[in-house]
């Protein structure tokens, strides 16, 4: 239920026939829910996720260049290819996200929050203690690496443009797509009440 829909763009030129150097602009989210995805009365691994009760969401900007190669490949060029051909890719890409969440109406000591009911960026926050000079956590960045591959249909419009879907996995250099990676940190250490909330 939290899988979404991209958008992207892709220009690209032959370089050789059927092979295309690509370069292209996505545009996604990635989102979770414990409370939602976790069954209180399942085992102990949905147990354990419900009691957690994080969840996230995080907009993707992802820019990346690479190639693309038809599966059936033409030497007619853009007027001469195939009305519907299915391709591959492979290229790497910087994108951009910030994941976030919604902040509770109050902190463990039962403190209102003024930020309360609303999406805060869990970046800023540094809740795994990144912020804490003590524990000498470097702040995740807001950008990242990724080498995206993938599979596509492609549909022969007008002129030189196509309609594509594609499937595509991308191999990260992050852990932080959801503000999770290392191990909670003693919330005494927080100085910020809604770092220490979140």
């Amino acid at each position: 239920s939290f899988t979404r829909a991209g958008f992207g763009i892709t220009g690209s030129r032959m370089v050789y026939p059927g092979i295309f150097l690509r370069l292209g602009y996505n545009l996604g989210s990635v989102r979770g829910d414990d409370f939602t995805a976790a069954d209180k009365t399942g085992d102990e691994s949905t147990r354990g996720r419900y009691a957690r009760n994080l969840h996230f969401k995080n907009t993707i900007h992802e820019l990346s260049l690479g190639f693309e190669a038809d599966l059936l490949p033409n030497n007619g060029g853009a007027r001469g290819r195939f009305p519907i051909n299915p391709y591959m890719f492979v290229g790497v890409a910087v994108f951009a996200h910030s994941p976030k969440a919604i902040a509770p109406a109050t902190d463990q000591a039962g403190t209102p929050l003024d930020q309360a009911g609303q999406w805060v960026d869990l970046r800023d926050l540094g809740t795994e203690g990144q912020n804490i000079d003590t524990l000498g956590l470097k702040p995740y960045g807001k950008f990242g690496l990724a080498i995206p591959v993938g599979v596509g249909l492609k549909f022969r419009l007008p002129g030189n443009f196509d309609l594509n879907f594609e499937v595509g996995l991308r191999k990260l250099f992050t852990d932080y797509l959801d503000d999770v990676s290392g191990n909670y940190v003693d919330l005494a250490l927080f100085e910020d009440p809604l770092a220490r909330a979140m």
